[in-house]
């Protein structure tokens, strides 16, 4: 067996482990803030004819200047290439009880004067298309409800935090950033995926479904 077939089933069995602590126990922080978070759905396995992100294209024209050269396509992805993820939290300012999320400036928050409002970051990395399609199918399974083969989107996900989280600006209770780590194949330690899976499922849900708006144009 070479080191790239090693490799492989490598990340598929620790995202197996990693799905397991997400269907035991996240899916309960969905089920408290419904409104908030919504558990990613299964899809059908399908072609696309076109990928847009609206909310992409309206910030760029929103910020567009007259004159100004247009540069080459990004056809190509750096393999140190990484994206920042920008979230508003509102807590309780005595019990640090998470109470909102949102994409960063998305929604006017200065109203909420009794919350403590923070703006936190998150960066990963960006799949090519070698990884997505290895994800997509490992990913894959057969629903005999729909009588077809649907991708998780529960295991997608965490393919992307194993193998693309690569910094948050995230605290303790002490005041001190946590830092993550990573193993030398990339992917997180098994004690920085842990600390992952402590957060607030509604806190994750957003961050990831950002991830996938604007990184894969979904």
């Amino acid at each position: 067996m070479n080191e790239e077939t090693k490799k492989e089933e490598y990340k598929e069995e620790k995202v197996k482990l990693v799905v397991t602590e997400v269907e035991t126990g996240i899916e309960e922080e969905f089920e408290e803030l419904p409104e908030i978070a919504i558990v990613a759905k299964e899809e059908q396995v399908v072609e696309r004819e076109m990928a847009y992100n609206e909310d992409a294209i309206a910030e760029i024209e929103k910020d567009k200047k007259e004159n100004k050269s247009a540069c080459v396509p990004s056809f190509f992805i750096d393999e140190d290439e990484t994206h920042d993820i920008r979230v508003d939290i509102l807590s309780d300012k005595e019990t640090g009880k998470i109470v909102s999320v949102s994409r960063a400036d998305l929604v006017e928050l200065d109203q909420f004067e009794f919350l403590h409002k923070s703006v936190e970051t998150f960066t990963f990395s960006i799949p090519n298309y070698d990884d997505m399609t290895k994800y997509r199918q490992s990913c894959l399974k057969f629903s005999a409800q729909a009588n077809r083969e649907i991708i998780d989107n529960v295991q997608m996900r965490s393919f992307f935090l194993v193998w693309h989280l690569q910094d948050w600006s995230l605290r303790g209770k002490n005041g001190k950033k946590v830092e993550l780590k990573h193993d030398e194949n990339g992917s997180l330690t098994d004690e920085s995926l842990a600390m992952v899976y402590r957060m607030p499922g509604s806190l994750l849900d957003v961050v990831l479904t950002i991830f996938e708006k604007d990184v894969l144009v979904s």
